[in-house]
């Protein structure tokens, strides 16, 4: 259990209150044209992606429209991932998990960032960067928006 107010903040209950609230203010509605444009010109459309703290996976309606068939979504907050498992209900090609990234276990040639970064405490970087490192690939990619500062 943590005492540290800034950790504290982050937590499942912060999250899930922020959805049941509606109150989405990071979203903007779309997928980050940054983001669209770089995996425009990604040719391997069955590499292992991830997208954490996906909130509503906007990146991912796009791979998925433009033929990813591996993609798999985390976010902490139940309420987005029953919002989720709704808005994906018939597409295979994604998976949805409902947990704390620091908490996954998995293997991804490639990591989608959009804004995750910019949520989580900034004591937590160091061991955000030494997740990211532990389950990417060999030769994987982090790509994304990162911003310097906490939503």
């Amino acid at each position: 259990m943590t005492t540290n107010k800034i950790e504290d903040s982050v937590g499942q209950n912060f999250w899930e209150q922020l959805w049941q609230k509606n109150e989405t203010g990071w979203d903007i509605g779309q997928a980050s044209p940054a983001i669209t444009q770089y995996m425009g010109q990604y040719t391997n459309k069955n590499k292992a992606i991830l997208i954490p703290g996906c909130g509503n996976a906007h990146e991912a309606e796009f791979l998925v429209a433009t033929g990813f068939t591996n993609i798999t979504l985390i976010d902490i907050a139940p309420k987005a991932v029953e919002t989720l498992k709704e808005k994906f209900s018939d597409i295979p090609q994604v998976k949805i998990l409902c947990e704390d990234f620091f908490e996954h276990v998995g293997n991804y040639d490639l990591i989608i960032e959009q804004t995750f970064f910019s949520a989580i405490p900034p004591t937590r970087r160091e061991e955000y960067a030494k997740k990211m490192y532990s389950i990417l690939n060999p030769k994987g990619k982090i790509i994304g928006v990162l911003f310097n500062w906490r939503l």
